[in-house]
């Protein structure tokens, strides 16, 4: 609806922004690794170390197993007829603009599927910025009936390096059904 009524030239008279944020990378290259073992932290995922695999493209917004993550999880025990389950990481570089320093920033993550259905304020998803593991979300919140929900972030200003190349890593796990952000 914000879309529709921002191009509409709709105006709100709380104050409330109907357009996309000025720095949605929604749209960016995102890339994605699934860690079966757990491994990924300390391999060094979150510094952009792979050791010899490969992040693959993702698009944010689509559960991983509609992107044809489908490989079975070793060490999860789970039904037939159900694709990856277990933790995963997605990854984005982003360049924020230099005039972004000292300005109190968010990063606001929705569709996340880390949450059992009805399970409100569980938090199974960590967010790296430039290596550096970030505070607990300031916002958890799901979807009324489960399933897809929402994280807040505040990005501490030290964290954010305005002006230059920044590496975004977020780790989920998915215990069941589809999973992804």
């Amino acid at each position: 609806w914000s879309v529709m009524l921002a191009n509409a030239g709709a105006g709100s008279r709380f104050g409330v922004r109907f357009a996309p944020p000025p720095a949605d990378i929604t749209r960016a290259e995102w890339t994605f690794l699934t860690d079966p073992d757990g491994s990924g932290e300390k391999a060094g995922f979150a510094e952009g170390r792979y050791g010899d695999r490969t992040p693959r493209p993702i698009l944010v917004g689509q559960c991983w197993e509609e992107q044809g993550v489908t490989e079975k999880n070793p060490n999860v025990d789970y039904g037939p007829d159900t694709a990856y389950d277990g933790m995963a990481w997605y990854f984005c570089r982003v360049k924020p603009p230099a005039d972004a320093a000292g300005k109190k920033l968010f990063l606001h993550v929705d569709g996340v599927r880390d949450v059992g259905t009805y399970d409100r304020c569980s938090n199974q998803t960590d967010l790296w910025l430039n290596g550096v593991k970030l505070p607990a979300p300031v916002g958890i919140w799901a979807a009324q009936m489960g399933g897809r929900s929402g994280r807040l972030w505040e990005l501490p200003a030290d964290a954010l390096k305005p002006g230059q190349e920044n590496l975004i890593a977020i780790r989920l796990f998915n215990d069941k059904g589809p999973g992804g952000i």
